[in-house]
């Protein structure tokens, strides 16, 4: 019994530390948390304390992890609000918490810019304004922007 308490805690903190470590690299979400700690082969229990040890001394946020990503790919990665949602949900970000953080650090005006300035860095010496007309658009399509966004980028541009 003793030996058991002793291997449990001797593992739980192996996994700690192997948390902490992965989330020094860059923050995680609790999904992309609890997926690391499985693919390492820990109990269900064990995982549980990690988390909960990791948001206890708030590692672990899906919030704050939000709202740093969608400002580093604003940055680094710029695309459309669509994409992002796409990429937070597969990273267990709740929808709400996505909307909440979108609003709050990029806008429909924020997110316009980056579109317009995308097109125009992107825009090709094609004869045929239709042709280049849609190639645009399909390229901001694939950046995750919105039919509505590409129309008003394509009218200003066109």
């Amino acid at each position: 019994m003793i030996e058991q308490n002793i291997c449990e805690e001797v593992m739980l903190e192996k996994a700690k530390n192997q948390a902490l470590k992965y989330i020094t690299v860059r923050m995680r979400s609790r999904l992309e948390m609890l997926q690391y700690l499985r693919k390492k082969n820990y109990s269900p229990e064990i995982i549980q304390q990690v988390l909960d040890f990791l948001e206890h001394y708030d590692y672990l946020n899906d919030t704050h992890f939000c709202r740093l990503w969608v400002e580093d790919k604003k940055r680094f990665h710029p695309c459309g609000r669509q994409k992002m949602k796409v990429e937070l949900r597969k990273k267990g970000i709740s929808s709400t918490t996505i909307d909440e953080i979108l609003m709050e650090v990029y806008s429909e005006e924020e997110e316009y810019d980056v579109a317009l300035q995308l097109a125009e860095k992107h825009q090709g010496k094609a004869e045929n304004d239709d042709l280049q007309r849609g190639k645009l658009g399909r390229y901001l399509y694939s950046k995750g922007f919105s039919a509505e966004i590409i129309e008003q980028v394509l009218e200003e541009i066109f």
